[in-house]
């Protein structure tokens, strides 16, 4: 997952993605662009379990009311430090 390779230490990442189970079936979707995947809670914490465990924590997974979508939040290990502006001036653009 590209997302974890740019975030800092400590940082987090929520995803919300509609439940295939009642919203669509991807197996079905013949659009170029169209997903391609069927994303259900269980096919996160396998991923999770698989690819991602040793690269972050998953910290949340939850199901909207409905059940149309549900979301989750991975976070990096780490002590999170916000980006510091000290230094930084802002440049404006040579204007001819």
């Amino acid at each position: 997952m590209h997302w974890l390779g740019i975030l800092k230490p400590g940082g987090g990442i929520g995803v919300i993605v509609p439940d295939w189970r009642y919203t669509w079936d991807a197996r079905h979707d013949n659009a170029p662009y169209g997903h391609k995947w069927n994303p259900s809670p269980d096919v996160v914490r396998k991923w999770y379990s698989d690819h991602w465990s040793k690269s972050c924590m998953l910290e949340a997974i939850d199901t909207y009311d409905f059940k149309l979508s549900f979301d989750f939040i991975l976070r990096k290990p780490g002590t999170f430090r916000p980006f510091s502006r000290k230094g930084w001036r802002m440049r404006r653009p040579d204007v001819s």
